[in-house]
This record gives structure tokens, sequence and C-alpha cells, in this order.
């Protein structure tokens, strides 16, 4: 059986480097993977009320369809209409990545940050 020989480089070759994103691109992605990420948070807590509170093993498909069955059994938090409204077509922007502007993430991101405390309130 024979040995492989490996040679670390201090940098990577051209062609990897050429097809790596910079640091810009990555920071103009950032905001986009913070409001997919606060999705995700958001949608596996609201889960988690759903089977809890109904005894159900699975709950709606979609974060939508999510927060309307939670209404129909006054299980939502408060302030979920305003995050159906508002949020939620923001975040799903993000999650198709499509083009969003700085300050609608911003508000966006504020609001997700809200609805987590909201559901740990009621």
């Amino acid at each position: 059986m024979g040995v492989a020989r490996y040679t670390v480089s201090p940098s990577l070759p051209e062609e990897l480097e050429r097809d790596l994103p910079t640091a810009e691109d990555l920071a103009a992605e950032l905001p986009s993977l913070a409001l997919v990420s606060a999705r995700l948070a958001i949608e596996h807590r609201l889960r988690e009320r759903f089977e809890t509170s109904t005894g159900a093993r699975e709950s709606p498909r979609g974060l939508a369809e999510l927060l309307g069955e939670l209404e129909r059994r006054d299980l939502a938090p408060p302030g979920t209409a305003e995050f159906r409204e508002s949020v939620l077509p923001i975040m799903n922007r993000a999650v198709h990545a499509l083009e969003l502007d700085a300050g609608a993430v911003e508000r966006a991101l504020e609001g997700a940050r809200q609805l987590p405390s909201r559901l740990d309130e009621s």
C-alpha cells in the first residue's frame, strides 16, 4: 500500500481563487442570509408551538399556512398579522434570492426579532 504525500500551499490555486466569492460578495449576501436564518428559527418555534398545543405530529407545510392555522386556533403570538403582511414577503424574497432593498431588509430583521419574544410572552 502506498503513502500519499501532500504539500500545503500558503495560497489557493488561481483557478480556485477566481471562482470563490470575495469578501465584498459575501458581505452583500449577509443580510439576506440573516433573514433566511431568522425565518428558519421562527418557523421551527411556531411548528413546536403548533405540535405541542394541538398534539398533531405534522404541522402545515408553509410558514404562511402555519401562521394562519395558529391564528385560527388562537395560538398565534400577538403581532402575527403584521408579521405576515410586512415581514414575511421580504423573507420570502430572501429565500428565493430575489433583489432586496437594504432598508426593507433591516425592517424585516427587526420584525423577525420581535416575533420570538412575543411568542415567549403569549
